[in-house]
């Protein structure tokens, strides 16, 4: 299988969790509890597939040497499913999945010119920017229409 259909299939999923976290907050009466709800769920699932596949858990000599910002992913997670939570019902998740990838672009172009957070760098270029530019287009056409 190819990488780009995985990650086709990881954008698919992402907007399908879009409107199914976004249907539960509406459910539970809060977004603070979808969200609470999909990592615990994401949690339980994960642990299953670590004791399937036997992953090793490190020493925690390893563990020291992991340099603190690597420790925020999960943060960075709760925020973005947080948002996905309260702002889908609000723009649609046409525009919202669109507002999530421009901003992902936005920040994927910086870190990847500036070879931030230990990065191979891959500085901007006229292509790179007028990817960006019909990117952030099509946003606009999506939430427009």
């Amino acid at each position: 299988m190819s990488w780009v259909w995985i990650a086709l299939g990881a954008g698919c999923v992402i907007a399908v969790q879009a409107a199914i976290n976004s249907r539960l907050g509406k459910e539970l009466g809060h977004p603070a509890l979808a969200t609470l709800s999909s990592f615990a769920t994401g949690t339980v699932l994960i642990l299953a597939y670590c004791l399937i596949v036997r992953a090793q858990i490190p020493q925690a000599s390893t563990l020291l040497h992991v340099p603190a910002w690597a420790w925020l992913g999960g943060a960075l997670g709760a925020f973005y499913v947080a948002a996905v939570v309260i702002t889908t019902p609000k723009l649609g998740v046409g525009a919202m999945a669109g507002l999530t990838v421009a901003g992902q672009m936005v920040m994927a172009l910086a870190l990847d010119h500036f070879g931030l957070l230990g990065l191979e760098r891959h500085p901007i270029s006229p292509g790179r920017l007028l990817g960006m530019a019909l990117l952030i287009a099509g946003v606009a056409l999506l939430k427009r229409f």
